[in-house]
Order: C-alpha cells, then structure tokens, then sequence
C-alpha cells in the first residue's frame, strides 16, 4: 500500500519498523496529554493492545472501531517518520483529511492460499516393502 501526502507517494509502514528512538518519542508526546481528546492510548503496550483487537475485527467492525481514527494518524506519522521526515505525531495529523489518499498497489491484493498441490513425496521417501524371514503363519 502506498501513501500518497500532496505530490509525494510513501510505501506504508507499520509499528514493527520503528526503532526504539521513534517508539520512545511517540510514547512521551501520547504521554503528554497533548492527545487527550483523540485518543485513550498513552503507552506503546496500549498501541500494541488497540492494534491487536482492531486488527482481528471484521473489516464492517474495524471503520466504526473507537481508535479507527487514531490509527490512521499513527500510520500516517510512522510512514512519513520512516520516510525519513522529522515530525510528531501531532504535525503529521494536522493535515485535511482530502489531502491523503491511500494507494493499493498489486501486491496488496491477498490471494488465499488453498491445500497445496502434492508434486511427490514430501519429507521422508517410502522405502520398498520388508520381505520376511521365516514362514508367514495363515
């Protein structure tokens, strides 16, 4: 998926990429209380929790998710932060909501995998029936 903010695209990353500099500054300016009135999250286990149920929701579920906002403005700052651009949460967000479009790319489409196709033996190779010693009873 790519990020397209005014004429610039940037390829969307998530809380996994950022390094423990942009973690330790994203987690001091939710502890700030600059943030009061957008969102519940504070710490980065709080991000990590909000994350975590919003992303096993149904996708009708995830748009009507309280924090569904605040996680648009945390994808956006961690994209244009991993971009390489020097901002905080709250200047990356102060933006118009028209000025942002989200862009999938061919890639983004998930095919879902079904049983996979034996092409042989997998693992071990079955070795040829034992012949036995002796007399077989009946």
């Amino acid at each position: 998926m790519l990020l397209q903010y005014g004429e610039k695209r940037y390829p969307v990353r998530n809380l996994d990429d950022l390094t423990l500099k942009h973690a330790a500054q994203l987690q001091h300016e939710l502890g700030s209380g600059a943030f009061d009135g957008i969102t519940s999250v504070r710490t980065m286990e709080d991000v990590r929790d909000v994350l975590g149920k919003w992303g096993n929701l149904p996708t009708d579920e995830k748009v009507r998710h309280p924090e569904a906002m605040f996680l648009t403005c945390l994808t956006l700052w961690a994209t244009l932060t991993l971009a390489g651009e020097d901002v905080t949460l709250m200047k990356a967000i102060d933006v118009k909501l028209d000025s942002i479009d989200w862009i999938r790319e061919p890639s983004d489409r998930q095919v879902v995998a079904g049983p996979k196709a034996r092409t042989g033996q997998s693992g071990h190779a079955r070795s040829a029936p034992r012949k036995r010693k002796g007399k077989r009873k009946h």
